[in-house]
């Protein structure tokens, strides 16, 4: 790691890079404080201040002396636990083989007595037939369906919880339980999953919950945004449109394609599980492949290439009146790879998480914002970077010049070798942090897995980031960040659109 701070105290210096940037000699709870804490540490050091405050209660509260005292004891405290802890992400994930038809990702974590059940079916949304835009979502729905009462009164009794989502490239089925009554739990679920019931007014009854959802999905300033810029992208194809489907989408489903749809996607040649859980191997895999070896065997069904293309209208209003204006920019991502995987979160963290984040300086500094983020959804075919914020109504214009001048300097500028070096950081810091849940991890294993990379990527992340260069990161950003490409969605009260 190379810094440029030529006006840094050498032992400083020494000590930062030892104690902060080695991670590897840090226990992870105090890794994920300090490395967020000492992003810019260097700077401030040769400023001789470790705090920018600017309100006057901070500035009274915080003064150089007391500022001091606690740089003091955070140095004190990366000496102390500098020497402990072992790997940076210790990733114990293997593949266990239950037959010749069944074999599931297994990572033994004990750290509460709860199992997690990540069940994927490649296709998703992507493999709904034209016009029947929601059947996804009604046939996984139905797969963790409760058929009556007295089941729900046993899974509830023994503290399960299951649901489905659905996304552009799979199904996912989540179930999570006390491990003491996984073979209980995986009983009764399996046995749906493997017969749901699907009847005419179980699927009408789905139908009713999905137009309540589009209601939702069109109200609130988020969902309204997230299909905006899906739409604005992959407009005509299969990744388009909302997974709740419309009227006429909905109108047009009969049981014959949701039985239809049930036998070509949800099969065990399609199927990817992945099982976090305190209980031992050989116990899981005996419960596992007791109840989950009955799935149809079936083949793996072709699935079109989804061709995204820059969109053909670059600004969405949405008249909402809000005390607040919600303004977003989303850029294109190039398909699925590590490489991209690596870069595109790099970039997510770099623009929107947390302080020090470019987004952030709009925040404290313009003091233009209230929430902010950068979001990256990466697609097999594609995928989106969301970047928005909510300001004011009275500052919307100068909020909205203001994000597309940081976005634009970027794209012209680049990253400079520090700031891509803590970039760096910040995303090891994030990508660990959400795999310390025992739930997330289980999540990647799977998504890796189902993507075709492996399960394996979420211990190689760190390995592909380190070996991420800066110019291969400036050309990223130069791909992405091209202003011609990116879709402007604004929502908020009618005063004008945003120019």
């Amino acid at each position: 790691m190379n810094f440029k701070n030529k006006n840094m105290p050498p032992a400083a210096k020494t000590l930062f890079e030892k104690r902060v940037l080695d991670s590897q000699k840090l226990p992870i709870s105090i890794r994920l404080c300090l490395l967020r804490t000492f992003w810019n540490l260097p700077k401030r050091l040769a400023n001789q201040k470790f705090l920018e405050v600017s309100e006057p209660f901070f500035k009274k509260v915080l003064t150089r002396r007391r500022q001091v005292y606690i740089l003091i004891i955070l140095l004190f405290l990366l000496v102390v636990v500098g020497a402990a802890g072992d790997s940076f992400l210790p990733d114990t994930a293997k593949k266990i083989a239950v037959n010749d038809k069944l074999s599931f990702i297994f990572c033994r974590d004990q750290s509460s007595a709860v199992t997690v059940l990540k069940i994927f079916f490649k296709g998703g949304k992507r493999a709904e037939p034209a016009g029947k835009r929601g059947l996804a979502y009604i046939t996984a729905g139905l797969c963790v369906a409760s058929p009556d009462a007295a089941i729900a009164g046993k899974l509830m009794h023994s503290g399960a919880v299951s649901y489905a989502e659905v996304e552009e490239d799979y199904v996912l089925i989540t179930i999570k339980c006390l491990s003491d009554n996984l073979e209980e739990t995986l009983k009764i679920l399996s046995g749906i999953m493997k017969k749901p019931l699907f009847s005419g007014l179980r699927i009408n009854n789905m139908k009713r919950g999905l137009k309540n959802r589009q209601k939702g999905e069109t109200e609130d300033p988020l969902q309204l945004m997230n299909l905006t810029a899906l739409n604005a992208f992959f407009a005509g194809n299969t990744y388009g449109g909302s997974v709740y489907g419309g009227a006429a989408s909905l109108k047009a489903i009969k049981r014959k394609d949701v039985t239809g749809f049930y036998k070509k996607y949800f099969n065990a040649a399609g199927m990817v599980v992945s099982i976090s859980s305190d209980l031992e191997e050989s116990r899981v895999k005996d419960i596992t492949g007791k109840y989950f070896s009955g799935f149809p065997a079936g083949g793996t069904a072709p699935l079109t290439k989804v061709e995204a293309s820059l969109p053909k209208k670059k600004e969405f209003f949405f008249e909402k009146e809000k005390e607040q204006t919600l303004i977003c920019l989303t850029a294109l991502l190039p398909g699925f790879s590590p490489g991209d995987f690596v870069r595109a979160y790099v970039l997510e963290n770099l623009l929107g998480k947390g302080i020090g984040s470019r987004l952030w300086r709009l925040r404290m500094e313009q003091k233009l914002a209230y929430d902010l983020d950068a979001v990256f959804t990466q697609l097999q075919d594609g995928g989106l970077l969301k970047i928005y914020l909510s300001t004011g109504n009275e500052k919307k214009e100068t909020a909205y010049r203001a994000l597309k001048t940081l976005l634009g300097e970027l794209h012209e500028q680049g990253l400079g070798e520090d700031e891509f070096e803590v970039a760096k950081v910040h995303a090891k810091s994030d990508f660990l942090r959400l795999n310390e849940e025992k739930e997330r991890r289980a999540l990647y294993h799977g998504y890796f897995e189902l993507m075709g990379i492996g399960f394996g990527f979420v211990g190689d992340f760190f390995t592909a980031l380190d070996r991420l260069t800066l110019m291969e990161m400036n050309a990223y950003i130069k791909r992405v960040l091209n202003p011609g490409g990116l879709a402007e969605i604004i929502i908020g009260p009618k005063l004008g659109k945003v120019k």
